[in-house]
């Protein structure tokens, strides 16, 4: 019987133990810093750090994919090496949250698609910077989703953050929330934030953006919540538990306080209401007025 254990013992150690991880999703990716070492890779519900051959491109494209989309992946793991990976349940679709059957703002509104990357890099760079110092996030989002509506037809969303009370008392208690255009590009969001990034990003790595202060406290791959109406957000439990959440609407909302009018009132935005396109191109620009005479809705 001992002579059996060795021989076992020596045969496991010569061909590397192999497992898999169901279930668990690509937390962190460091890359190489010289060409002597291997990427690594944190995963969900272990301490272990696992390695990947820079060689293997393509392994290396999947797994970044599979932290990008936040999906449930299965690897074939030997002697610390991923040898491979297996999607199991691809990441969440954003708007798979927003049923047809309710009221919150995305009822009864389809954003358009965009046909490719190269007119959404388009459309990021035709986008008006700010010529003032300091302005408001939901005033440059609406004119910036005005513009793209004049000038490609595209009905675009918009995606908010919001961050609760556990945020600003563990992380950071500087903002509230943050707004920014989001367009469809054949089914991948893509999120024309100019102030903050310098092209077109994937809502997730948007997301990444504005919760990355997390990683300095040491919380990694933590998602926020999808919400589909503001009133979750406020909810008490909510804002204990919770980091942040996120939420999707039309082109038409302009800031929080219309989201909370729908939870109050029922009263859905249908359109762009020039009071509020001349507000928004006062706050952002110096020149505002041609900036207005540009966008205003021509009645």
């Amino acid at each position: 019987m001992k002579t059996l254990l060795i021989t076992l013992t020596l045969l496991i150690g010569s061909i590397g133990i192999v497992k898999a991880n169901t279930q668990t999703r690509i937390l962190h990716i460091d890359a190489p810093s010289s060409i002597d070492e291997q990427y690594q890779v944190l995963i969900a519900k272990t301490r272990e750090v696992f390695l990947v051959s820079p060689q293997d491109k393509e392994l290396v494209e999947k797994l970044y994919q599979a932290e990008e989309l936040n999906s449930v992946v299965d690897l074939k793991i030997e002697d610390n090496q991923i040898l491979s990976l297996e999607i199991k349940e691809e990441g969440d679709d954003i708007l798979d949250f927003y049923p047809d059957d309710s009221l919150h703002p995305m009822t009864n509104y389809t954003p358009s698609n965009v046909d490719s990357m190269e007119i959404a890099k388009e459309m990021f760079q035709s986008l008006k910077k700010r010529t003032k110092w300091f302005t408001q996030c939901f005033n440059r989002a609406h004119v910036w989703a005005k513009q793209m509506y004049d000038s490609h037809q595209v009905k675009s969303m918009k995606i908010l953050i919001y961050y609760t009370k556990k945020f600003r008392r563990e992380i950071d208690g500087k903002w509230w929330f943050h707004i920014a255009p989001m367009i469809d590009v054949n089914g991948q969001y893509y999120v024309m934030d100019k102030e903050f990034t310098r092209e077109p990003v994937t809502d997730v790595k948007w997301e990444k953006i504005f919760t990355r202060k997390m990683e300095n406290k040491g919380i990694y791959g933590y998602r926020c919540k999808v919400i589909q109406n503001i009133k979750e957000y406020y909810d008490r439990y909510n804002q204990e538990n919770e980091y942040c959440n996120i939420q999707i609407t039309s082109m038409y909302y302009w800031e929080p306080n219309d989201m909370s009018r729908l939870d109050k009132t029922g009263k859905q935005k249908t359109k762009f209401l020039n009071w509020e396109l001349r507000a928004a191109a006062k706050e952002v620009f110096w020149k505002w007025r041609k900036i207005y005479k540009q966008i205003k809705v021509k009645e």
